[in-house]
């Protein structure tokens, strides 16, 4: 051993000179490389050298930000350049990259400076959105970063909004028809008259009355956003031990790192799911009997010599549930059908105060005409016992007949003037 030795430090003596050169020359030869790749590596065409990158360079080429070079967005650090084409030379990338954008190098001067000053913006034409509650709040508590909402990449356009992530914090948790932060907070209040079903339909003034737009916006979302475990496992293995932590999950994920909220959470879908079918009255939706007298009362047909006159609330879209707003104990112990009852509350929710007291009026006005005619029909028929009618003067009074039960059986409430 002492031998060998001995002759490595006879040989380090000889040669030290033409060694240290050596050594000398090959650190300056590392740094000239380095710094030579280093300098390449800022230039975004450099990216397209790996072959999994050159999607994502095609679409930062067609995108809004093809003047931007990719260092001026994405943190540029040279040993990790280094590290990244030992790793692609060798084989060991990975062919789905995680990249990271931090706020500093949206709104750097130059850039994106004045977003959170000028921070109201119209998104898709009609939405209303503002940058500065979004990332200067903690909206539901998380610490949003611009590429939070900013993180599509290929599909649509280099960092363009992916609308899944506006439709998770916004309706994730909400109540059926509803946001967590209320339609108006995008929508605004709507003034255009729309068409639908065709009628026109004038959403200001309802709104001003203070009619909820879920009484017709049933359903604005299909899916819940919902996170399964396996998500988790899809990174993670065997770290279920904060899975129920939410407020750490975001915070790790989204605030320090540039995780996309749909790598985690399920997909949700935003639109007129499902809106109210008044036109088709369907009170069978609570009822199992039919009640079709009421309903054709309702429509405004079914009476003989007289024209057909829908009612003004079915006219106006209303349903069945517009106005049956309250289960009454009778129903609530039917074995298979729920009975509601009509309310004066529900006139006063749609119409104002006041417009309680006219439900009272028809129904005053209906039980006083099906009196009177009650008496009148039972005095003709009492005649036509007595003496037999002539045929057309026994259809009528047949005709008439029909039209009392009509009346009274479809609640002539339902539609006073054609009643």
């Amino acid at each position: 051993m002492r031998g060998f030795l001995g002759d490595v430090w006879e040989f380090w003596r000889k040669h030290v000179r033409i060694l240290a050169a050596q050594g000398l020359l090959l650190v300056v030869l590392v740094l000239a490389v380095n710094f030579a790749v280093s300098r390449i590596a800022q230039r975004s065409s450099f990216c397209a050298t790996c072959h999994y990158m050159a999607t994502y360079v095609e679409q930062w080429k067609t995108s809004t930000h093809a003047a931007v070079d990719c260092v001026q967005c994405h943190p540029y650090r040279a040993m990790a350049v280094a590290a990244s084409t030992l790793r692609y030379l060798s084989g060991a990338y990975n062919p789905r990259p995680r990249v990271e954008v931090d706020d500093k190098s949206c709104l750097t001067s130059g850039c994106h400076d004045q977003r959170l000053i000028k921070a109201q913006e119209t998104f898709r034409g009609n939405i209303r959105f503002d940058h500065q509650v979004h990332l200067t709040t903690l909206p539901r508590g998380i610490q949003l970063r611009c590429t939070s909402c900013h993180n599509q990449i290929v599909q649509k356009g280099h960092v363009t909004v992916t609308e899944q992530v506006c439709y998770t914090c916004h309706f994730k948790g909400a109540g059926r028809g509803e946001a967590v932060t209320g339609c108006e907070t995008c929508h605004g209040k709507p003034k255009k008259i729309v068409e639908h079903a065709g009628f026109s339909f004038s959403h200001e003034s309802y709104l001003k009355i203070g009619v909820g737009c879920n009484q017709c916006h049933v359903q604005v979302i299909s899916r819940d956003a919902g996170v399964g475990k396996e998500r988790c496992a899809a990174c993670h293995i065997g770290r279920e031990e904060r899975i129920e932590d939410v407020q750490f999950l975001h915070e790790n994920h989204i605030a320090r790192h540039k995780v996309d909220c749909q790598e985690c959470h399920g997909p949700i879908r935003h639109g007129k799911i499902q809106l109210v079918e008044p036109l088709e009255v369907r009170c069978e939706s609570c009822h199992i009997r039919q009640h079709s007298l009421r309903k054709l009362m309702y429509i405004g047909t079914g009476g003989k010599l007289v024209p057909d006159l829908p009612s003004r609330m079915f006219a106006a879209q209303v349903s069945c549930t517009g106005c049956h707003i309250h289960v009454t104990e009778k129903g609530a112990i039917l074995s298979h059908e729920a009975r509601t009852t009509a309310q004066r509350e529900a006139c006063v929710t749609c119409h104002g105060p006041g417009y309680d007291k006219m439900y009272d009026d028809w129904k005053t006005v209906m039980a006083k005409l099906l009196q009177a005619y009650a008496g009148f029909l039972a005095e003709a028929e009492k005649r036509a016992a007595e003496k037999p009618l002539p045929r057309t003067h026994a259809t009528a009074l047949k005709d008439a007949r029909e039209a009392y039960l009509f009346v009274k059986d479809g609640r002539g409430e339902h539609n006073v003037e054609y009643a």
